[in-house]
């Protein structure tokens, strides 16, 4: 199981309740056997993530404004984090479902499964026009009447 967390401005205010509670569960949800999400896509507030900000700035610097983190039961505190900027496409990122499904493995079966998706959809669509094309009356100019 997965918590999806998108934080409000409410999580990020310091000395406010909300953010009390937010880091409490938080707290919790790290030491659970729930894998946690974290979206962040607020530019203000004190930073709220699980990741420790100092091993993020050494990592990927400080010129971001808005960042993911994925952190699994199977490795709490390995943190996968997606920093980006405002100028940036937000990233897919993959989340986990159940415990051991190993990043890539459930990456690669996503995007399998999209692929597969959109070969039937093409297919639906392709045989779904032939159908109207031969049941729907025409009228004069080839349009068809609804």
């Amino acid at each position: 199981m997965t918590v999806i967390e998108v934080l409000s401005p409410t999580n990020k205010e310091l000395n406010t309740k909300g953010r009390e509670l937010y880091l409490r569960k938080q707290g919790e949800v790290l030491k659970s056997d729930v894998h946690l999400v974290e979206i962040d896509l607020l530019r203000g507030g004190e930073y709220t993530l699980a990741p420790p900000r100092g091993k993020v700035i050494e990592r990927f610097g400080d010129r971001w404004h808005y960042l993911m983190s994925i952190s699994r039961v199977d490795g709490p505190h390995n943190f996968c984090i997606y920093p980006r900027t405002v100028r940036e496409r937000l990233p897919v990122i993959p989340i986990p479902l159940a415990v051991g499904d190993g990043r890539r493995w459930m990456c690669r079966r996503l995007s399998t499964s999209v692929m597969k998706m959109g070969r039937m959809r093409r297919r639906w669509t392709i045989a779904s026009r032939r159908l109207r094309r031969r049941s729907m009356p025409t009228t004069r100019r080839g349009s068809t009447t609804c």
